[in-house]
C-alpha cells in the first residue's frame, strides 16, 4: 500500500504555526522535498520503525492513557507485543 500526500493548505497553515513536516520514505517524493526532516528509510523496513516508535511511546509514558483506555481496544496486547522487539540503542 502506498500512500500520497502533497503539501497542501492544511500543511502549510500548520507549519505557519510551528509545525514540523517530516516525512519517512525509501524515495525522495515531492513530499519528502517539501519536508523539514526527511528519513530515507530503507525499503521495508518502515514496520520495525512503527514498532520501535509505538515501543518508545508506550514506555516513556507519552501516549494519552486515559483516551486509550476509552476509545481503543487490545492496547496491553500491544504494549506486551511491542516489548518482543529488541531496539539497538
Amino acid at each position: 500500500m502506498a500512500t500520497t500526500f502533497t503539501c497542501g493548505p492544511s500543511v502549510s497553515d500548520a507549519r505557519r504555526k510551528g509545525a514540523k513536516l517530516v516525512v519517512i520514505d525509501p524515495y525522495r517524493t515531492r513530499t519528502a522535498a517539501c519536508a523539514d526532516w526527511y528519513l530515507p528509510i530503507n525499503p521495508g523496513t518502515d514496520g520495525a520503525l512503527a514498532l520501535g516508535m509505538i515501543a518508545v511511546i508506550i514506555n516513556e509514558g507519552l501516549h494519552d492513557a486515559d483516551y486509550v483506555a476509552a476509545h481503543t481496544v487490545g492496547f496491553e496486547q500491544l504494549r506486551q507485543k511491542v516489548q518482543e522487539y529488541p531496539r539497538n540503542d
